[in-house]
């Protein structure tokens, strides 16, 4: 079952006094969404049956060793048989045993991070993820096509949590945890790329001379156009029409962030004015800062001279009007006027107030 309760709501859930004390500890801020796992018991009691009833089949065989069936088996054979009707009976036990003791999963998701409660409870909070692999299965049947999702997340001491189909609507949860990891690893990726550092996607490697895995590599000017998809990911070269480079998605470390290092590789490289504007669009989303001279706007406010913040929840308005750019605060307050000589990039700055104006 899969909850998505209002604000409201979620302040009257009954939140186990083991997550909610995590929960403050590790500073989550508000509960958004809870996410109760299935319950495993009756597929492994159903299995757990049939195990028994192998072993307890081949069992009975062996101790009918004499009969017509098994005449001319020798010893070796008869045990085998024996043993591998206790192993079927062992796997039956601990199958029985474990759908008792199994305790099903619940991930509660916070404004800052997750907490997953099954034998113990465990604390995620977004900034601490370093990776991210998403897999999906599509299996294809006569009457429908249906995807699995797993997601893996790995945090920054190493330990990984595994989201699978034994979550319902685990890919509602998948796509919360990709926001999150564009939203703090793709300023790090853009950042790292612009001063000439490799960055690493666990199977390929993008740095500023092109993309590399252990067997290829392709420069920037030599990549057509880059494919990518749920179940795989092409690179394409000029003067080509199959792919120089096909990896499964599967095994490419945060394939979100590599996305937006690549819009941002494709803009930078394009010529046209229209490319540059939505370049300095990408930076500005990503939460990295844009200077024009001394003014600099980023997705938390507007700085001038390094040394004057103004966060947006402060700004009406930044227009241009005459030789200056004048920045308007709520209730009529004025801010700020800049005089445009201080301003490094007129027209980009035009072309981003006009983009943040629509």
């Amino acid at each position: 079952m899969y909850e998505a309760p209002t604000e409201a709501a979620a302040q009257t859930q009954q939140v186990p006094p083991e997550v909610y004390r995590l929960a403050i500890a590790s500073n989550l801020g508000p509960l958004q969404h809870i996410y109760y796992g299935r319950r495993a018991t009756l597929w492994y009691r159903a299995t757990g049956i049939i195990c028994l009833l192998v072993g307890a089949l081949l069992t009975a065989l062996f101790s009918d060793i004499s009969a017509t069936l098994f005449v001319g088996w020798s010893l070796g054979q008869s045990i085998f048989v024996l043993v591998l009707g206790l192993a079927w009976i062992s796997i039956g036990i601990w199958l029985m045993i474990t759908s008792f003791l199994k305790r099903r999963r619940i991930i509660f998701v916070y404004v800052h991070g997750l907490i997953v409660q099954q034998r113990g409870v465990e604390a995620l909070r977004w900034e601490h993820i370093t990776r991210l692999w998403k897999k999906v299965q599509v299996q294809d049947t006569q009457s429908n096509e249906s995807a699995h999702y797993t997601y893996t997340v790995q945090r920054a001491d190493g330990t990984r949590f595994v989201f699978g189909n034994d979550i319902p609507a685990v890919e509602v949860l998948g796509q919360q945890l990709e926001e999150q990891v564009v939203r703090h690893l793709l300023p790090l990726a853009l950042t790292s790329f612009q001063t000439g550092a490799a960055i690493s996607f666990g199977s390929l490697t993008v740095n500023r001379q092109g993309i590399e895995t252990r067997r290829q590599t392709l420069t920037w000017p030599q990549v057509k156009h880059v494919y990518i998809d749920d179940v795989t990911t092409h690179f394409y070269k000029k003067g080509e029409t199959a792919p120089a480079i096909t990896l499964a998605s599967a095994r490419i470390a945060n394939l979100a962030v590599l996305k937006g290092l690549l819009d941002y590789v494709r803009l930078s490289r394009a010529s046209a004015p229209e490319a540059a504007i939505e370049r300095m669009y990408l930076l500005f989303q990503a939460g990295l800062p844009l200077k024009f001279g001394v003014l600099g706007i980023s997705s938390v406010g507007v700085t001038v001279r390094d040394e004057i913040r103004l966060p947006w929840t402060s700004i009406a308005s930044i227009a241009l009007e005459g030789n200056e750019v004048v920045i308007e605060g709520k209730d009529g307050v004025h801010l700020q006027s800049i005089p445009l000589e201080m301003i490094g990039d007129i027209s980009g700055l035009k072309a981003l107030l006009s983009a943040l104006a629509d």
